[in-house]
């Protein structure tokens, strides 16, 4: 999921989307379900290694948000919806992560491994 949707999955904002965006390692396409619309965008693959997790929602959502806009209240929010079987996919996601996101995401692991 593209930034606005992950961080609404996430419960970091309550707006739902127009348009769902979803990032594909395939060809942009529109796709309708009923009243909604679905845009699937072609993405690097670093952007794909994340995808399907709650590592990747992570990435999207905190990189859509900003870092200056980023809040104790969303760190905490974020740390409530992460389960042990999701830190291994938070450790791979890292690496590809910018540097201040990198660093959300090793707090949020480190308080739940200990």
């Amino acid at each position: 999921a593209t930034g606005a949707y992950a961080a609404n999955l996430l419960g970091l904002s309550t707006q739902i989307p127009m348009r769902i965006e979803l990032y594909t390692n395939g060809p942009r396409r529109k796709i309708r379900y009923g009243n909604q619309e679905i845009l699937l965008k072609p993405t690097t693959p670093k952007n794909m290694v994340g995808a399907g997790t709650k590592a990747g929602l992570i990435l999207h959502a905190l990189r859509q948000i900003g870092q200056e806009n980023v809040t104790d209240e969303m760190i905490a929010q974020i740390r409530s919806k992460i389960m042990d079987q999701d830190i291994k996919h938070i450790k791979k996601q890292i690496p590809y992560a910018p540097a201040w996101v990198a660093k959300i995401m090793r707090s949020l692991i480190n308080e739940k491994e200990s």
